[in-house]
């Protein structure tokens, strides 16, 4: 870009396209003014995220803005809608209990995919926001797990939600960049002892076990076991495919597919690295699953608002959930909720009820941009 006066022209443009709309902060006019630049300089890596609004975009500004490089790992993470299309009045089927094991121990295959959507969570396509990330930041999802587990009682008959567990995971702009990751598998408890079976491992720089302390590795490999849905880049170009491929590697598990798949969408979007763009994919693919149920109006356990999507257990017992952001669609927290009263039996040998309706486990998922690695804020 060699024309003279240029700067002014890109300014002038960036006046143009925000002239009904009310008056932009000094941030958001930088933020975009360098997106458009970096289009008309031809640089997408250089883009940086507009503030998520509504808009009437002109062509150059809209290709700017739906830059995402996920090939090479760098991620320009954009904004979105933030006016999410609320639950309408369109009519879903009646979602139908997981079937259970055939006579013969197997299990009954996923049924084909539909021509269409079979649940609201189409809605969350296409929307959403993410928060502005630029080179050399680092987003640092914090997690926050509650298990269930035997209430501290003289009597200790009473089951709870106790041993709380802390994640937080710093993820670079680059995703092919160093990741770091602190768990503590109970805040409340000191770390566990040293066994032979568990020394601490190579990526490991403190703790002296493999089961709690801070692990550093390239692209997140720490977590990793080798199956394309745990990487983002593997995704297919659209939800509909993504749910055709899963579909068809659950009905070749010797488990049950229904469950198999609750499991790979759960652990998908509870990791809080996807961006706007691949967690469209993923809710599109959702859309599909004949057996997931939307439930509106609930709360994180630390107060927020969200949606949650879930999926029923086979046996009636369990119900498996992910709470998004109506919002940024952001997943901010998971849990699983009893069906029914369910015998338990703790180490201590006594029989205890989990009650119907009771959340036997409980994850908040909360995001924050910082400046380095390690840092929290």
């Amino acid at each position: 870009m060699t024309e003279q006066n240029w700067e002014e022209r890109v300014d002038a443009a960036v006046r143009t396209v925000r002239a009904d709309q009310p008056a932009m902060t000094d941030s958001a006019r930088t933020a975009a003014k360098a997106r458009l630049t970096a289009a008309m300089r031809g640089e997408p890596e250089a883009v940086v995220p507009l503030a998520p609004r509504r808009a009437r975009w002109v062509p150059l500004v809209a290709a700017a803005a739906a830059v995402v490089v996920v090939g090479t790992g760098v991620v320009a993470l954009t904004g979105g809608d933030d006016n999410l299309t609320p639950a309408s009045g369109k009519a879903y089927p009646e979602v139908p209990p997981i079937p259970g094991r055939n006579t013969d121990g197997s299990y009954p295959p996923l049924p084909p995919v539909s021509d269409v959507p079979l649940n609201s969570a189409e809605r969350f396509v296409g929307h959403g926001s993410d928060l502005p990330q630029g080179p050399g930041q680092y987003l640092l999802a914090t997690t926050r797990t509650w298990l269930h587990g035997q209430v501290e009682t003289p009597e200790r008959l009473e089951m709870g939600l106790g041993n709380e567990q802390l994640r937080q995971e710093w993820i670079p702009f680059d995703r092919a960049d160093e990741w770091q990751r602190s768990f503590d598998r109970d805040v409340n408890r000191p770390a566990p002892a040293r066994t032979e079976r568990n020394q601490a491992s190579p990526d490991q720089i403190s703790g002296t076990t493999a089961s709690e302390g801070t692990y550093i590795a390239p692209r997140g490999d720490y977590r990793k076991t080798g199956y394309w849905y745990e990487n983002p880049v593997s995704f297919p170009a659209n939800g509909r495919q993504l749910y055709e491929r899963l579909r068809e590697e659950a009905n070749t598990m010797g488990a049950g597919p229904a469950e198999f798949l609750t499991y790979v969408f759960e652990a998908m979007l509870s990791r809080g690295d996807l961006t706007r763009d691949q967690r469209s994919v993923v809710f599109q693919a959702l859309s599909y699953f004949p057996y997931l149920r939307v439930t509106e109006d609930v709360s994180t356990r630390d107060g927020r608002a969200a949606v949650a999507i879930g999926v029923d257990d086979s046996p009636g017992y369990l119900r498996s959930e992910v709470l998004v952001d109506p919002a940024t669609t952001q997943v901010i927290g998971t849990r699983k909720i009893a069906l029914r009263d369910a015998p338990l039996n703790p180490k201590g040998g006594a029989v205890i009820e989990a009650k119907t309706g009771s959340v036997v486990e409980e994850t908040t998922i909360t995001y924050q941009v910082v400046g380095q690695r390690g840092a929290t804020r």
